[in-house]
């Protein structure tokens, strides 16, 4: 039932007059409660269902923007994913990178001689001062990458007790004991990856020589001395930096984590080799967000379609059922979706079945299959088509529900505006003679302010269903055209308007 156009005693100016008049009996002041309670009913079931058909878009609408408001979700892989692992994060471009790997990036790595017991061994006293930076072999120069160098203090040290000293100290190295076939080692090797972190280091032994192979000084690395002079680690891997290509274009890198490949698009290298690294829609969010489109649909429709079934709430209504139409359109809708030829919710597999009743609003499936084929087709238009699908079913759900302008919201307000007006007439006619114009002038005027404000409900839901004439701001304009349209009346009838 369209609610506007529902029955009421005063919706005509003859019945006003007439439930006005002052010969109106009792029996026909307990109709007017009646058919006004009735009528009052109506309208709460109406905004009820209405509150239903609201939440139900509400749900809708927020499962659609978690498909229509995000960038194409992309994804990056690897021809040969032993070589290297690629990511691709929001911004990335579609396309394809010829990479190629000739060096991993690594850290430096030295290693002292070995003692039977790591334990107990006393390998010697003083200090260690460890400094990082880059080593060139050409010139055989050692250069400082600018971080302060750090000094471990070493008393009776053992393998076992100098390296937990030189972890704990924050140098940017790193030492473990390592067993081998003859005995036990202290591996040192820097913490991070490149060449501008190597390390040298420097020791101030307690038996007074720094650089010999007694002692402490065992533990002396300058990569600029000579071997057992100062350089008495051994060298067992170099800090390096990675060195790669990407569709011919060289280029190094300190790590070999989360190196840039192209704008938002990096990768973890592996190893060294060859690869085509591949950025597209990934095609397994793509099918996520299609399926989820069609079952957020098909959550409303059964929604709406309860409402507009024989014996809905809404049955027969004309702006629900106006709804149901216009989202079946917009499941068949023709997008533009620029030079891409799809441009049909069923050619991306998403499609439309027909309500077995007219009137209803039908199904969405989803062909697998289908929206594979388009995916192969164009990936790219696949994702755009189906965000501007679920775009186009969000603006088409806000006229309807968002609050302010939507059509819902709106003819709750007018109905609530309804039910108050019907309620009006329900308190008055349980009074005796509610409708003798003295009685009402006489409340108006001497009666408690709900009495009042009641009134002038009555007076302006009369204003605004026939009269339309004045605004709801102006009760006692109403007033006096009441007076002189009853003035009118009372010549013919015998009625009079004056106390």
């Amino acid at each position: 039932m369209n609610s506007l156009y529902g029955f009421s005693p005063l919706f005509s100016p003859f019945s006003l007059y007439t439930v006005l008049g002052s010969t109106l009996n009792g029996a026909s002041s307990a109709l007017v409660g009646s058919s006004s309670a009735s009528q009052s009913s109506a309208y709460q079931t109406e905004i009820s269902a209405y509150g239903q058909l609201l939440s139900s878009l509400s749900n809708f609408q927020y499962a659609l923007l978690q498909i229509a408001y995000t960038n194409n979700p992309l994804t990056a892989s690897s021809s040969n994913a032993s070589v290297a692992s690629p990511t691709a994060v929001s911004g990335a471009i579609a396309g394809t990178y010829n990479l190629s790997v000739s060096q991993l990036a690594q850290a430096q790595t030295v290693q002292s001689g070995t003692v039977a017991d790591p334990a107990n061994t006393v390998i010697g006293s003083g200090s260690l001062t460890i400094q990082t930076g880059s080593y060139n072999s050409s010139g055989n120069t050692f250069t400082s990458d600018g971080t302060s160098p750090v000094t471990v203090s070493v008393t009776n040290g053992t393998l076992n007790s100098i390296a937990s000293a030189i972890n704990t100290s924050g140098a940017g190295v790193t030492a473990n004991v390592l067993q081998n076939g003859s005995g036990y080692t202290l591996s040192i090797a820097s913490s991070s990856t490149g060449a501008q972190k190597n390390f040298s280091i420097t020791v101030a032994d307690s038996d007074g020589t720094n650089t010999d192979m007694g002692g402490l000084s065992q533990l002396a690395y300058d990569p600029t001395a000579a071997s057992g002079a100062g350089k008495n680690l051994t060298l067992v891997q170099s800090g390096g930096n990675a060195a790669y290509s990407v569709n011919g274009v060289s280029s190094t890198s300190s790590s070999n984590y989360g190196v840039t490949l192209a704008s938002n698009v990096s990768a973890n290298l592996l190893q060294t080799g060859s690869t085509v690294v591949s950025v597209g829609v990934d095609f397994n969010q793509l099918s996520s967000n299609a399926q989820s489109l069609a079952s957020a649909f098909n959550t409303f429709q059964s929604s709406i379609n309860g409402l507009l079934a024989s014996g809905g709430a809404l049955q027969n209504n004309i702006v629900t059922s106006q709804l149901a139409m216009n989202m079946n359109s917009q499941a068949l809708a023709t997008l533009n979706n620029g030079s891409s030829t799809l441009r049909t919710l069923s050619q991306l597999g998403v499609q439309f079945q027909q309500p077995q009743t007219v009137g209803m609003v039908g199904t969405l499936t989803l062909n697998s299959n289908t929206l594979q084929y388009a995916y192969n087709l164009d990936q790219s238009g696949a994702a755009s088509l189906l965000s501007q699908s679920a775009q186009g079913f969000n603006t088409l759900s806000g006229a309807y529900a968002n609050a302010g302008y939507g059509i819902l919201p709106q003819s709750i307000s007018q109905l609530q505006k309804l039910v108050q007006s019907e309620n009006t007439l329900v308190q008055y006619s349980s009074n005796q003679d509610p409708f003798n114009l003295n009685n009402l002038l006489a409340m108006m005027s001497n009666g408690t302010a709900d009495q009042s404000a009641n009134l002038s409900g009555s007076q302006i839901s009369a204003l605004a269903q026939y009269a339309s004439v004045l605004s709801l701001g102006e009760p006692f304009a109403v007033q006096a055209l009441l007076v002189g349209s009853i003035g009118q009346l009372g010549a013919s009838s015998g009625f009079s308007a004056m106390a």
